[in-house]
């Protein structure tokens, strides 16, 4: 016979060791305030600010928020992607480098919308329109 665990105890359990683990070396920094630190950044350097509508890291009105305090700041909000768009969305990759070869030109972002999947309905209707 098995002996019977909890999913959520042994997750629990193997979560507080990752983060134990991934904060370990912060220990060997001697910690100082930085002045200005929750301030954000204004500069007029172009600046394409990208978000995920899944991003489980960082909020996606971080990257809206981030791109109103530049001058020429812009931000994309990617559907259905999580953290790291750039690395994982052919969409984010064209935009990225689109925008590193002309960083003041206006971005085509018509292929955002298509990152939404569509569903056949029953009736036959395709969801989204």
């Amino acid at each position: 016979a098995h002996d019977r665990f909890d999913v959520a105890e042994v997750l629990e359990i193997e979560f507080a060791e990752g983060l134990a683990a991934m904060y370990a070396p912060c220990a060997l920094f001697e910690p100082h305030l930085r002045p200005g630190f929750h301030e954000p950044v204004e500069n007029s350097i172009p600046a394409l600010v990208f978000g995920g509508e899944l991003d489980t890291q960082t909020a996606t009105s971080w990257a809206e928020f981030t791109a109103s305090t530049l001058e020429n700041g812009r931000a994309v909000v990617m559907p259905e992607t999580g953290h790291g768009a750039l690395a994982f969305s052919a969409c984010a990759l064209d935009l990225g480098v689109a925008f590193i070869d002309y960083p003041e030109a206006e971005l085509d972002t018509t292929c955002v919308p298509d990152l939404v999947p569509r569903f056949v309905l029953p009736g036959g209707t395709l969801s989204g329109g």
